[in-house]
């Protein structure tokens, strides 16, 4: 009998730690200055028509409810070179007309509306035999270690008034 309760006892207690689980490190936050890169650093305010599509850390794209229009935000390192960004727009032989300029808003954190130039384009032409949509805005905003590029795509230019809404929802955190 003492051998049996000998024998419980040590099986119990031997279970014990056999299966005890071991304590896991406890991760500490990242300093607040430390770029979370599981999170995107865009968010957008809700405007009526309009839903938020694909995002990831860099990048954003709101679509218009009836399908013409969509918006997109995308966070690019190092400095802005305008000119090869207007001319990636008119890459496989797209004409583009300059039209109206037009103030904008990216709210952004810690400073709060900043106010960019949105410069709308009429495209005309076709890449790679794809029919692409005819109106487009792009606008830039300087910002720490890089630059946000903000542009607006619709099938037609007149589409265009139609989008301001969405550009200027577009709230951009670089500490997320």
């Amino acid at each position: 009998m003492l051998i049996g309760l000998v024998f419980v006892l040590n099986l119990g207690v031997g279970s014990y730690f056999a299966f005890k689980p071991k304590p896991q490190p406890v991760k500490p936050a990242p300093p607040p200055h430390v770029y979370d890169k599981t999170r995107s650093r865009f968010s957008a305010k809700p405007v009526d028509g309009w839903w938020q599509g694909a995002t990831n850390h860099t990048s954003m794209v709101l679509f218009k409810n009836s399908k013409e229009c969509f918006v997109s935000a995308q966070f690019k390192n190092g400095a802005l070179d305008q000119t090869k960004e207007l001319a990636d727009m008119t890459a496989g032989g797209i004409q583009s007309t300059p039209g109206t300029a037009e103030k904008a808003t990216l709210t952004t954190v810690p400073n709060g509306p900043q106010t960019y130039t949105l410069q709308h384009y009429t495209l005309n032409g076709s890449a790679d035999g794809q029919t692409v949509m005819h109106g487009i805005a792009i606008g830039f905003l300087e910002v720490k270690e890089g630059y946000v590029k903000v542009d607006a795509h619709c099938d037609e230019s007149a589409q265009m008034p139609a989008a301001l809404a969405a550009v200027n929802a577009i709230q951009y955190d670089p500490w997320k």
